[in-house]
């Protein structure tokens, strides 16, 4: 907790020790990392939202060709945007990295010049019922048979993977989503 923008890893070949060098700080600020998700070779770090940093930390493993500590993971890149609000709320959904922000659910895409990432918005369909609802930090996303649930207050909203629309104006791909209610909920 007086540390919320660290990381901290383990040596390599023993996840028992962890060095007094052995951490990335992700930005200055002490904005809370809120989750992690795994990108090809990267770990992406999400924090909470920050008006004066970038979001998403993108970590790649470098040799450092020392014995105390053989690998450090320093970010590589970051990304601004709304920032990860729920410690349950980021994973990877059949190969894109999704995440609960307060404007709904947001990924990390690649833009077609460079394979460079940025931010883009998933949820537009939704995005009037699932940005008001209350307690969104304490939002879960799970992955079940090509749908992507996201829990939340007795509620499951589903996203197809297999039906996908188009978002024209910023030419953005997104889901067809449902919206189960009463989930669990008993009176």
């Amino acid at each position: 907790p007086s540390h919320p923008n660290l990381i901290y890893f383990s040596q390599l070949n023993d996840p028992t020790y962890f060095g007094a060098l052995t951490y990335e700080q992700d930005g200055n600020e002490n904005t809370p990392i809120t989750g992690f998700i795994r990108i090809s070779d990267a770990l992406a770090a999400l924090k909470s939202d920050s008006q004066q940093e970038p979001t998403v930390f993108m970590h790649t493993p470098q040799t450092t060709e020392t014995d105390y500590n053989p690998k450090t993971y320093p970010y590589t890149s970051g990304l601004s945007g709304a920032g990860c609000v729920s410690q349950r709320g980021a994973i990877n959904f059949l190969d894109d990295p999704v995440f609960i922000s307060k404007l709904g659910l947001q990924a990390i895409g690649k833009m077609n010049v460079g394979l460079e990432r940025s931010i883009e918005h998933r949820s537009s369909l939704v995005d009037g019922k699932l940005c008001n609802e209350s307690d969104l930090e304490h939002a879960s996303l799970r992955v079940w048979q090509g749908y992507l649930l996201l829990l939340i207050n007795g509620r499951i909203y589903l996203a197809d993977s297999r039906q996908m629309t188009r978002n024209e104006i910023p030419k953005i791909t997104e889901y067809e989503w449902y919206l189960w209610d009463n989930i669990g909920v008993y009176e």
